[in-house]
């Protein structure tokens, strides 16, 4: 579970809750609430600061290591880093996606507008994340 992997890799490092809360720009409420398992996971971009700052997988960090499956073999981190970001995003970005996804091979006019629109939120989104911890 996240709030236990949190935890242990905090003590791990002899990180009180406020210095990692610090260290990450969070509120020390904040790691308390998500090690206590009171407030469900961050934001994908919080993860993977934190998953940065411990030197950890996406996969370890979410303990999916061993319960998330995919054709008898775990979802690459890469996979379930596009997993948390679909989760986290807006219902627009969300039916974006899926409209994306049905593109015919040879898209008309019509199906090209949805697609550029999110082409155009995630390189805003991408402005706005920072890159490093």
């Amino acid at each position: 579970m996240f709030s236990d992997r949190l935890a242990e890799l905090r003590n791990k490092h002899g990180l009180s809750q406020k210095q990692l809360a610090d260290i990450l720009g969070v509120a020390q409420g904040s790691v308390g609430n998500w090690e206590s398992g009171f407030r469900k996971n961050p934001p994908i971009d919080t993860l993977i600061r934190i998953a940065d700052y411990f030197k950890v997988s996406l996969d370890y960090l979410l303990d999916h290591d061993s319960s998330v499956r995919k054709n008898g073999g775990t979802i690459p981190a890469d996979d379930l880093t596009l997993l948390i970001a679909f989760h986290h995003a807006s219902p627009e970005t969300q039916n974006n996606i899926r409209l994306l996804l049905r593109l015919p091979e040879v898209p008309e006019k019509p199906d090209v507008d949805p697609a550029l629109s999110l082409i155009e939120e995630l390189r805003r989104m991408e402005k706005e994340t920072p890159s490093s911890v």
